[in-house]
């Protein structure tokens, strides 16, 4: 079973914004991860997200791939010191897929293995217990 959900979400930009988010609806967590564990991680990104960004060394583009998580989890060749809050987010949303499908798919509903600034937002609103 589906359903939508309509939210409001205080976007990057700084306009509230109605979002439609679809999910799907099931009897328990998808996973063993939290609400502070989600909001604290998701937090970290959105903080260093310019880091995140550019982290494999390619030039922004507001995305965040799994490519870049591992960089900033290693702080592989990374030019600048990685926060280590960056650093442990990185390696949470490596470590937990199910978080990291949430995460990508948190803005548009659609699997594409990128993260952008509005998909933390949602993310952390719906998984981070985040009151709107």
């Amino acid at each position: 079973m589906r359903m939508k959900i309509a939210r409001k979400v205080w976007c990057a930009g700084g306009l509230a914004a109605a979002v439609a988010i679809t999910m799907a609806a099931t009897t328990g967590t998808a996973s063993a991860a939290g609400c502070a564990e989600n909001r604290t991680n998701a937090t970290a990104m959105l903080n260093n997200f310019d880091l995140f960004d550019t982290a494999t060394g390619t030039r922004p583009d507001g995305l965040v791939s799994t490519a870049d998580l591992r960089e900033i989890a290693t702080a592989g060749n990374i030019p600048v010191p990685v926060p280590s809050s960056a650093r442990a987010a990185a390696q949470y949303f490596l470590a937990n897929t199910t978080e990291w499908r949430q995460l990508e798919t948190a803005g548009n509903g659609q699997s594409d293995g990128l993260v952008s600034r509005n998909d933390l937002e949602i993310f952390r609103a719906i998984y981070g217990c985040i009151p709107l």
